[in-house]
C-alpha cells in the first residue's frame, strides 16, 4: 500500500493526523482508529490521457467532504490512474486509467502509438468507500481524440459534481464528443458522410455505470479520427464518436461525474496525472455520550440513634447518612426527616449540622438537599434532649422507584425509637424550674416554651 503519513499540530489537545494515499493500481485499505468518528476526505480523479497524435484529455475532478465513521470502520481506497495515449519509447499502447477509464478508439484493435488516430483513453475515478458503498468519488477526465491533423479539436471532458462533455469538433464528417457522466455518460455520434463514397464514422460507447465507455476500435481506414475513451466516475463519461473514413477529426471522451455526501463540496477539471485521495482524522472527534441519569434508586438512607434508652434530662444523638450509589452525580438528593414524635417529648440541642449540602427546619420537621458525587455520603447530626417521659419516635424518609408502577414517589423510610424514662422522684419536676437545662437554645434560636 502507497500511503503517507503526516502528524499537524491543531491544539493543545488534539493532534490532526493526515493520511494520503497515491495510485497503487489496486485496492488500499484504512482502518478507523479509535476515537476517531468523522474523515476529512479529499479526493481527486485521475485526467484523462493526451493522444498520440491529437487532442489533449480532460482534468479529473475534485472533492472535498466530511464523512462519519466508527472506529474500527475498515475504508477501502481506490485511487485512479490516468490514460494514456501511449508511448512509442516503451511501445505502450493507449488504455484507459485503473478506476473506470474508457478505452479508446483505435484501428483494427490495434492502440499502438502511431497506428493512425488512435486517440486516448479515459481517467480512472478516485473511490472512497466503506462496506462497498462509496461515501466519496471524484470523477476522472475523458481522454482526448486521435486524428493525424494533430490539432486539438477534441479535448476529453473534465471530471466534476457533474463532468464535462468531450470535445466535438466544428468540422465536417467529425464525430462528436462524448457526454458527460452526469450528462448522462452517452456516447458520441459518429461523423455523417460528407460525399459519394464517404463511409460514417461509428458512435463512441456509451458509459457503463461507474466505468467510462469505449471508443470504436472497428475503424474503415487507419486516418480516421477517434474517439476518446469516457472518465471513470460516479457515472462515467462515454467516449467520442469517431470521424467518417474521409475525415480526421473524432469527438473527445465525457468527463465522468463526482459523488459525495451532503455538504460536500466539488471541483471540476483540477487534476493532472494520477488520482489521490487524503484522510485527515483527529482522535476525540467522538462525541462524548451524555451520562446516564441517576434514579432514585441509587440514594440509600441510614438513620440511626446512638441509644435506644435515655433519662429525662439526658440527650440523644442522632445520624442521617445519605449515599450516591450511582456512577454518577446525583442532583438535588432530598432527605425528609419528620420530628412531630420526637419534639413532643423533647427538643433540639445546638445546631444541625450537615457535612453537605444544606438542611432546613419548617415546622416539626428537617429537610436536607443536596448534590452527591458518585459514592459521596452526606452525614447529617443533631442533638435532641428528652424533657418527660415517653416515646422519642422518628421517621426520614426520601423518594426511591416502587414496583411496579416505577414512579419516583416518597415511599422509602427509615424509623427510630427511643424509650425516655423518668427520674426517680417522689413528685413528677417541673420543666419550667428543673432542670437548668430547661431554657437552652437550639441552633434555630427556639427554646422550650412550658
Amino acid at each position: 500500500m502507497t500511503a503517507s503519513l503526516a502528524l499537524v499540530p491543531a491544539d493543545a489537545h488534539a493532534q490532526e493526523t493526515i493520511r494520503t494515499f497515491a495510485y497503487t493500481g489496486s485496492p488500499q485499505e484504512f482502518t478507523v482508529p479509535e476515537g476517531v468518528c468523522e474523515l476529512k476526505v479529499d479526493a481527486f480523479g485521475a485526467a484523462g490521457g493526451d493522444a498520440f497524435y491529437g487532442s489533449p484529455g480532460g482534468r479529473g475532478g475534485g472533492v472535498h467532504a466530511t464523512v462519519p465513521v466508527t472506529p474500527g470502520d475498515v475504508l477501502t481506497i481506490d485511487v485512479g490512474g490516468a490514460g494514456t495515449g501511449g508511448s512509442a519509447i516503451t511501445s505502450t499502447p493507449a488504455a484507459g486509467g485503473y478506476g473506470g477509464g474508457g478505452q479508446p478508439g483505435a484501428f483494427r484493435s490495434d492502440r499502438s502509438p502511431g497506428n493512425g488516430g488512435v486517440a486516448a483513453g479515459g481517467g480512472g475515478a478516485t473511490t472512497v468507500a466503506l462496506a462497498l458503498e462509496p461515501l466519496v468519488i471524484a470523477g476522472g477526465g475523458g481522454g482526448g481524440a486521435g486524428h493525424l491533423s494533430g490539432e486539438p479539436l477534441g479535448p476529453g471532458g473534465d471530471g466534476g459534481q457533474a463532468g464535462t462533455n468531450g470535445g466535438s469538433p466544428a468540422q465536417p464528417g467529425a464525430g462528436g464528443g462524448g457526454a458527460s457522466g452526469g450528462n448522462g455518460g452517452t456516447g458520441g455520434a459518429g461523423g455523417q458522410p460528407i460525399s459519394e463514397f464517404d463511409q460514417p464514422g461509428v458512435p463512441g460507447g456509451d458509459a457503463i455505470g461507474r466505468v467510462g465507455g469505449d471508443g470504436a476500435v472497428d475503424l474503415a481506414d487507419p486516418h480516421m479520427g477517434a474517439g476518446g475513451g469516457g472518465g471513470g466516475g460516479a457515472h462515467g463519461g462515454g467516449a467520442g464518436g469517431s470521424s467518417t473514413s474521409n475525415t480526421v477529426y473524432a469527438g473527445g471522451g465525457g468527463g465522468g461525474s463526482s459523488l459525495g455526501p451532503t455538504g460536500a463540496t466539488y471541483e471540476t477539471g483540477v487534476r493532472q496525472g494520477d488520482g489521490e485521495a487524503t484522510l485527515t482524522y483527529e482522535a476525540g472527534s467522538c462525541p462524548v455520550p451524555p451520562p446516564e441519569e441517576c434514579s432514585n434508586d441509587d440514594i440509600h438512607v441510614d438513620k440511626t440513634a446512638d441509644r435506644t434508652k435515655v433519662l429525662v434530662g439526658g440527650v440523644v444523638r442522632y445520624r442521617i447518612r445519605v449515599t450516591n450509589t450511582c456512577a454518577h452525580t446525583f442532583h438535588g438528593a432530598t432527605v425528609t426527616d419528620d420530628l412531630a414524635d420526637v419534639l413532643d417529648n423533647g427538643f433540639i440541642v445546638g445546631p444541625v449540622r450537615a457535612t453537605t449540602g444544606t438542611v432546613d427546619r419548617t415546622g416539626r420537621s428537617l429537610t436536607w438537599t443536596g448534590d452527591l458525587l458518585p459514592g459521596q455520603t452526606a452525614e447529617i447530626t443533631y442533638t435532641v434532649r428528652a424533657f418527660r417521659p415517653g416515646l422519642l419516635h422518628n421517621t426520614v424518609s426520601w423518594q426511591c422507584t416502587a414496583s411496579p408502577e416505577r414512579k419516583a414517589r416518597r415511599d422509602c423510610t427509615d424509623e427510630t425509637t427511643v424509650v425516655v424514662r423518668p427520674h426517680h422522684h417522689h413528685h413528677r419536676p417541673n420543666p419550667c424550674k428543673w432542670p437548668p437545662w430547661a431554657h437552652e437554645r437550639s441552633a434555630t434560636g427556639l427554646e422550650r416554651r412550658c
